[in-house]
């Protein structure tokens, strides 16, 4: 229930919580010996491990002074404007300590988002949660890489060779999937798509998004209204462009014929 679907969008569900990640030695099963401990603000979406590697996605909500995370009035909105504007990158990424130490592998500005002056942009609503993507060398606890989405996010898969991030966007009589997809080995952007219908609509959610030989899987539904056939189901095939942000859609299941 709290890895996905709309929890993951609610933004008050991921204030004040912390992810921690103990590594051991275990040479000795009678004696493991700590080799170290990283600590993430954030609760954690999902993990796995490939490899030496362990990659840990969480998702942090940062609690700013002033801030009125439900405005409602011009007055709110412009007051919630003054306080953004005197905060720093440090109050809105989540802290992250090496065996107690703060390391600084986050940037703001690194942070994935959209571009809204693109052509190809859509009016997603802002949201106040960043997602972080954070790998592990899982021998002796050091970050090897991490990375961080600015965008909503309702989902999570992983296979072993891309991360892809989810989001349903129910707000049209049509549901829409919006999937972001990154290489695992880099967490380099590989690109975007919507696709109509939701992918976690349900049960069998883990069943609904699969990858192979660069082929992302989806298979999302709609309600329909019709009591004697409540549901449509259909399966999407795309794979990463070399010219475009865009995914391309290789194929849709139904079709014509």
């Amino acid at each position: 229930w709290g890895v996905f679907g709309e929890r993951l969008a609610r933004p008050t569900l991921w204030q004040n919580q912390e992810t921690r990640l103990s590594i051991y030695d275990v040479a000795i099963p009678a004696t493991p010996a700590r080799l170290s401990e990283l600590r993430i603000e954030g609760a954690l979406i999902a993990s796995r491990r490939v490899g030496d590697e362990i990659l840990l996605i969480t998702q942090h909500t940062p609690v700013i002074a002033g801030l009125n995370p439900s405005p409602t009035t011009t007055a709110d909105d412009s007051a919630n404007a003054a306080v953004l504007a005197g905060i720093t990158p440090a109050e809105i990424l989540p802290r992250i300590t090496r065996d107690g130490a703060p390391i600084n592998v986050l940037g703001l500005d690194s942070c994935l988002r959209q571009d809204a002056s693109h052509p190809l942009a859509v009016n997603t609503p802002a949201t106040m949660s960043v997602v972080t993507l954070i790998a592990v060398n899982a021998s002796n606890g050091n970050v090897i890489r991490a990375s961080c989405l600015l965008e909503p996010v309702t989902g999570v898969y992983v296979s072993s060779d891309v991360i892809a991030l989810t989001w349903v966007d129910y707000r049209e009589a049509t549901p829409f999937t919006y999937v972001h997809q990154l290489r695992l080995r880099d967490h380099a952007y590989q690109g975007s798509e919507r696709v109509p219908g939701a992918l976690y609509g349900g049960g069998n959610a883990d069943f609904r998004i699969s990858e192979r030989q660069g082929v992302l899987r989806l298979v999302t539904t709609e309600f329909t209204q019709d009591p004697t056939d409540r549901f449509d189901h259909r399966l999407f095939t795309l794979r990463a462009s070399n010219s475009a942000p865009e995914l391309d859609l290789l194929a849709t299941l139904p079709k014509d014929g």
